[in-house]
């Protein structure tokens, strides 16, 4: 096989691990298919004779993080309730808030003087800070 053929098998493989890290529920499971995608992009680096980053790939990224990750996850408890629901119950309200929150930013903003325009103080011949003065003042 050629090397763009092993490219492309190790790529679909990366891909579908890290579907697999996505989609799945359970976090072990998640930890286990992040290691097989992180194998798979060093197999990828090593058939594209990039060995020095393959060995890191595999040295640092599987051999230390995922040590780190797995701890963090066997100190988790499976038998959590929230495990069991996709969403937690803060989700539709966090929602609606992020959609409120955009439709205001995306919405007009009224200029600092509440509302009244200012004229520019070369026009007016005032120095900015007399028209920032009147301004705060309510003149």
């Amino acid at each position: 096989m050629s090397t763009l053929a092993f490219v492309i098998v190790f790529g679909l493989a990366a891909v579908l691990f890290a579907a697999l890290v996505v989609a799945s529920r359970q976090p072990m499971r998640a930890a286990l298919a992040l290691v097989a995608h992180m194998v798979s992009l060093a197999a990828i680096y090593a058939t594209l004779d990039v060995h020095v980053v393959a060995l890191f790939q595999v040295l640092v990224y599987v051999g230390a993080v995922m040590v780190f990750m797995v701890y963090t996850i066997m100190l988790l408890d499976d038998r959590d309730a929230a495990y069991r629901t996709r969403f937690s119950a803060a989700a539709v309200p966090a929602r609606g808030a992020t959609r409120s929150l955009a439709q205001r930013r995306a919405a007009p903003t009224l200029p600092a003087s509440g509302g009244r325009r200012i004229s520019s103080p070369i026009a007016a011949n005032r120095t900015p800070t007399e028209a920032a003065a009147n301004v705060s003042l309510g003149v």
